[in-house]
């Protein structure tokens, strides 16, 4: 039996519609969240522009089709590295920063991102001022 097959019984579960999503089948609610994100991601970058994502969700990078500024693609890999990642944003400054995911990876050992990463935080607050939702994410722009 295939996975489709297998998975053809369960409610909720949709195919992922996104470009890089290859169809495979994921929760509704995933979708929703994965589509949402990659339409705010096309309006407000452009394909070369980099984004920074510190709600611990790196496959973001795949399937927006966005590269990381960095080479850390989690936000517990950063804490030690707080300033190579400043220097980073600074030299390659994001198009938005993906701010929150709204779930339990936003603290993920009980210790908030926010916490973890105080430098690269305030840096995201002060130069991302504007506050959008996309679905459960919270996302971070630049004043226009």
């Amino acid at each position: 039996m295939d996975y489709r097959s297998r998975m053809a019984y369960r409610t909720g579960i949709v195919p992922l519609t996104v470009p890089r999503g290859g169809g495979v089948l994921v929760p509704a609610e995933e979708e929703r969240n994965l589509s949402g994100l990659f339409s705010f991601c096309e309006r407000y970058s452009a394909q070369e522009d980099r984004i920074l994502d510190l709600s611990n969700r790196p496959a973001l990078y795949f399937f927006l089709h966005r590269v990381n500024p960095t080479r850390f693609y989690q936000v517990p890999l950063m804490a030690p590295f707080q300033e190579e990642v400043l220097r980073d944003l600074n030299a390659s400054p994001p198009a938005f920063v993906l701010l929150e995911s709204g779930t339990y990876l936003d603290a993920l050992d009980g210790i908030p991102n926010s916490t973890r990463i105080p430098k690269v935080w305030e840096y995201a607050l002060k130069n991302y001022p504007v506050r959008q939702r996309v679905g459960e994410t919270v996302v971070a722009l630049p004043l226009q």
